[in-house]
This record gives C-alpha cells, structure tokens and sequence, in this order.
C-alpha cells in the first residue's frame, strides 16, 4: 500500500487572480504532493495550528506583508521553526514592497536579507551553496529578477555573472535559502514564472539534509505545545504580546482538539503545555486530562492561563485540583486587587527578575495553598479590593492566604496558574516565564486594544483602537555589600508580619471568639465590674449599663453570676458603665 503524500500549502491573501501563471508549479508540486490553496489569514492560521503540519507552505504574493496579516507572518516564523519549509516565490516578488520585504527579513525572520537591484540578469549556478542540491539545477540563467542583498555566500543558489565571492562573503541573489533554527525559508525573486526556477522552488519544498552551518555547540530552542479546545475568536487579538514573545523565543506549536493535542504528546516531548480554556476539566477529556498530568510527572511543565479563569466551573477546584495532587486547592476570591512578589521568594526555577515586582490585575484566586513555596503573587497588607462598583474594603483574614499566580512542583515537573482574566502585560510575561521562554526587551511588542466601541442603527460597528506600548521590566539594582542578608531579614520580618496579620485576623473575624468582657452585676457595688473570660459572639453590641442585664450575653454565658460568693472572676476593675467591647479591648 502506498504511503500518503505530503501536503503543501499554498498561500495568497491578496487573492490576485493569476493562479494560471503558476500552472507549471503546480503541475510539478502534484506530482509529489497534496495541495492545499489558502486565502484568507484566518484558514492559514488554523491550518498551521493542526497537526501533522505540511510539508511546505509556498507565499505566492505580498499579502502576508500587510500590517493586518502580521499574525500570520508570526506563525509562518514559528512554523518554520519549529521544522517547516516557507517559500515566498511566484507573485511575492512581483508586488512586494521594497520596505516591507527589507522589515519582513530583518525583523520577523531575524535575517540581514534586504531588497537588492531589479532587472535583467545574466546569472550563474553557485556551486558554493549548500542549501540544495545543485547538481539537478540549471547553470546559466538570463531572466528579469528582484534580488535580495547581503545573502551569505552559501545560501545564494544562483549569484551574477560577474560576481567572484569567497567563503565568508555576502552577494546578491535571487535565490536565497538557508536554515532557521530546525526549518528552512527561502526566496525566490523570478517574476517571469520561468520554467527553470520551478526546479529551484521544487527543491527547496524537498530539501536534501541541510547541516548545520553553527560552529559552536548546537542550542535547542524551548518548545511550547498550545492546548486550545475552546479558543476563541478574539483570543489571539487579546493576547498578541504572549503568542508573538513565545514564537520570537521558542518553537510553538497550537492543537484545538483533544485527539490533536494526545497525538502531539505522544509524538514529540515540548518543553511546556499552555492551557488555554477551562474546557480540559469537562468530563469528556478525562483522558486527556490524565496524560496532561502524567506528562507533568515526568517532568514537563504545565501553565493554566488566558481564558482557563473565565470559564472554569465554580465547585469542580477540589476535585479537579485533587487529580495534580493539591486536594486542599480551590477557586477563591474573584477581584481586582494589587498584588507583589512572595516575599519569601517566587517558586523555583522562576526568575524574579523576569517578573514586575508588583501590579494590578483581575484574577480569580487559588485558595488552600501552600502561600510560601508555590505563591507567585500575594496581597500585601495594603492591598485592598480595587473596584467601581463593590466597596473598596482592605483585603485582610484568608484573603491574605490567596494567590492570584501560583507554580507548584507535580512529580518531576511543575504545574501554574495564572487567574488574570484580562491579559495584564506583567501576566503576559509571567506566563512566557512559567513556560520556560526567555525574552529580551521589544519581543513583545505594542499591544491593540480596542478602547471605544460605536454602534449604528443601520447595524454597522465602528470599533476605536489604541495602542500600548511594550512596559519594560524595571532594570533590577546590583546589590551592596550586605544587602543581601539585609534583604532576607526583610523577607523573613514580612512573612512573619503576615502571619501574625492573618492570625490576628481571624480571632476577629470568627463566629466566636475570646474576649474580655466587662458585666456589671447589683451585688457589686456601682462602677465595679467583673472581668470575665467567655466565648462570646462577635455581633455582641456594648456591655450593658449598671443593674441591666441583656438577653445576647446572659445567653452567651455559660451561668451569669447571681451572688458575690459565686465569683469566677479575674479581678474586681472599675470600668466605664457603658462602654463597648473593641473600647475595653483597647484598654487592656
């Protein structure tokens, strides 16, 4: 039984209407392959997020260069990455603009490629590049070409007639081909649709083994696996500085059902799992939730993050959370608040230093952790709810024991969480960082947010955009000489300040609590009071005037008094006669 061909993609969002120039193309590319023709940003990006990815995707115009189609660009990047063939052949050269094409390679691609001369050339095989193999190529050429500049010297497949160039060397090209980190991108500027350079394109879609041109030691990128069952239409809008500082810093790779995302475990081992939705939890993915957690055992990390906090079902924590091994977990506190650093230190092997040290967020809490190992972010004692509509009352008793963000080891590897549910740029970059992703100031870019929204009555919306620029991390300060000791006194002194707040707390905040409590009996001479120790109900009002006895603490008490010779006092006190209890707290 035959093996099934390989897919590739072509893609053409400008939709040009010249499909019949690239026939011969096409022809060849049957012969050897499935194809798929895609023109619309929306079918490319959910082609590319499925698995098993295509052989090759072929951009057969400039459309993809448009500041609207930028996250397709993005996930071509990541795409070729992560091990894929991108070609920009066919019209791309023909309508590409100069600018655009220069900004495509130096930017998007990380390449010193830019637009070169355009005319006719008299070319030459260049039998230095070790891209392709030449052998089956044509050695003379004399076609109109755009070139691209500053190509090495070995990823320039044919060269100008009268160029001589040594190892080490840039030139121009109109065939230029080279590897990106595990994948390959090539260009091909023939905008004659020439038979002779569909050979090149053919072998650039089917590569002969490319060795790796690194001298050093070889680095593998992180890989993150993106889990989506439920994604949403806007989710990649929302959350452009995440999805484009993973794919600038890692190879990404997204799976919007569970047989895609059990097939991607069982084929390849990424470096994290992001969890997108809450849909993981629901009973039909029981099976894949279990190869989750197993994963996460063995060592792998997983973050639950975006829109998980939204849509997760109030009252499924305990046992959801039981499955990780965290039985004391649940869902808390949903608010706005302002959060800092652990001050005992994040979790390991998070980097505090890749994380703003404090900011506001939405979030809804995990409560019953452990507060010093696995809280990222906690309340401080001045953080109060931060709200429009509810009372902005300070966060005080188990409120202090909640975490908005927390990484717990599981097994081997690690389980986070982040509850942000509006997508905060210090989340973004908590996410990238409990993933395992590094990056470098501007990789996530300007965020696009829709501020206003107009609606018409002839149904027609007009939506006001503005954009936030990238927040730089705060330049963390070298320390001096013994700042450190000094810093973990601190820390030491906050956590235990915290613990006796918390504690405090909730002696006040219990149904009953022990109190001292003043009660004045007739038997006792006026303006003397016995001070007695009971459990005593915190709604209880003032302590009673002299001879008058009040039906809320004589039930509290176990028997009040009647007589002097049935005292269990403390001690004979003159007091207030009417005082209340947080007064004689206050007194003694």
């Amino acid at each position: 039984m035959s093996s099934l061909k390989p897919s590739i993609l072509l893609l053409s969002l400008s939709q040009l209407g010249m499909e019949e120039s690239n026939d011969h193309l096409y022809t060849a590319l049957r012969q050897r392959a499935e194809l798929a023709h895609l023109s619309t940003a929306q079918a490319a990006i959910k082609r590319l997020a499925r698995t098993p990815t295509p052989q090759a995707v072929i951009v057969t115009d400039a459309g993809v260069t448009e500041p609207d189609n930028c996250n397709v660009l993005e996930r071509l990047v990541s795409y070729a990455k992560g091990g894929g063939i991108v070609v920009f052949a066919c019209q791309f050269s023909s309508f590409v603009k100069y600018d655009d094409l220069s900004a495509m390679f130096t930017v998007m691609w990380k390449l010193p490629w830019t637009a070169g001369d355009y005319g006719r050339r008299d070319l030459r095989l260049n039998r230095a590049a070790k891209c392709v193999d030449t052998g089956k190529l044509v050695q003379k050429l004399y076609t109109k070409v755009l070139q691209l500049a500053n190509v090495s010297r070995e990823d320039a497949i044919y060269r100008s007639a009268n160029t001589h160039s040594r190892a080490g060397d840039t030139i121009s090209t109109p065939a230029a081909y080279t590897a990106i980190e595990r994948g390959r991108v090539g260009f091909i500027g023939d905008v004659n649709f020439i038979p002779e350079f569909t050979r090149v394109i053919l072998e650039m879609c089917f590569p002969k083994h490319l060795p790796s041109t690194s001298s050093g030691p070889e680095t593998t990128s992180p890989s993150v696996l993106i889990l989506s069952l439920n994604k949403e239409s806007w989710t990649e809008e929302s959350y452009a500085q995440l999805y484009r500082g993973l794919r600038k810093n890692a190879t990404v790779s997204e799976v919007l059902s569970a047989n895609a995302a059990k097939h991607a475990l069982n084929n390849s081992s990424p470096s994290a799992v992001l969890v997108t939705d809450a849909a993981i939890h629901e009973r039909k993915h029981r099976s894949l939730l279990a190869q989750v957690i197993q994963y996460a055992r063995a060592g792998g990390r997983v973050v639950l993050g975006l829109n998980f906090s939204n849509h997760f079902t109030l009252g499924s924590g305990p046992q959801f959370f039981s499955q990780w091994g965290f039985p004391s977990w649940d869902v808390g506190s949903y608010h706005r608040s302002t959060f800092a650093l652990n001050p005992a230190g994040v979790p390991t092997p998070l980097n505090s230093n890749a994380l703003f040290s404090e900011y506001s967020m939405k979030t809804l809490h995990i409560t019953g952790i452990n507060t010093r190992e696995d809280a990222v972010y906690l309340p401080t004692e001045s953080s109060h709810v931060e709200s429009m509509v509810f009372p902005n009352v300070q966060i005080t008793g188990s409120g202090l024991e909640e975490s908005p963000a927390v990484f717990a080891r599981v097994g081997d590897g690690y389980l986070g969480y982040v509850g942000d549910v509006n997508g905060e740029q210090p989340s973004i970059r908590l996410l990238i960082e409990m993933c395992g992703v590094k990056v470098k100031a501007g990789d996530l870019g300007a965020e696009l947010r829709t501020a206003e929204v107009t609606l018409h009555p002839d149904g027609t919306v007009d939506a006001v955009k503005e954009t936030i620029l990238e927040k730089p991390l705060p330049v963390p300060r070298a320390p001096r000489a013994r700042e450190a000791e000094v810093v973990a006194r601190a820390a030491k002194r906050a956590a235990n300040s915290r613990a006796k707040a918390v504690k405090a707390e909730k002696l006040k905040t219990e149904v009953s609590t022990r109190y001292l409590i003043a009660l004045h009996y007739p038997t006792f001479p006026l303006g003397q009071h016995v001070v007695w120790k009971r459990e005593v109900c915190r709604s209880s009002g003032t302590v009673p005037q002299s001879g008058i006895r009040v039906q809320t603490f004589a039930s509290i008490l176990d028997e009040p008094c009647t007589s002097a010779t049935e005292t269990r006092t403390a001690s004979v006190l003159p007091v207030i006669a009417c005082a209340s209890i947080d007064q004689i707290l206050a007194g003694y």
